[in-house]
């Protein structure tokens, strides 16, 4: 299985690693996309790295 999550920098950091450890402990392969590649920050600081771009997708 598979799924996407679309974030964008200064993510509320719970909205995004929960969902995104609780589908990859299922065994799903998760992407992340973002405005720009590269690495987004949540509001406390927390990092994800960014799969592909909203124009990916």
């Amino acid at each position: 299985m598979k799924a996407l999550i679309l974030s964008a920098d200064n993510f509320e950091d719970q909205e995004l690693f929960y969902p995104l450890n609780r589908l990859m402990e299922e065994g799903t392969i998760v992407k992340v996309a973002s405005m720009k590649k590269g690495t987004i920050v949540g509001e406390h600081g927390y990092s994800v790295n960014v799969d592909m771009t909203f124009d990916g997708v």
